[in-house]
């Protein structure tokens, strides 16, 4: 869900940051930054 809200611009960069870092130690966590180093590595 997180990745379609920022795609579609309802939710920020630093929003799924704090969201992943609530799932810490889970798989949908390391989705989600894993999501966040993709967007780290396009926007470079």
């Amino acid at each position: 869900l997180e990745e379609i809200a920022l795609s579609q611009g309802f939710i920020s960069v630093e929003q799924v940051c704090k969201i992943a870092k609530g799932y810490s130690d889970s798989t949908y966590g390391a989705y989600l930054r894993g999501l966040l180093e993709e967007l780290r590595v396009d926007g470079s």
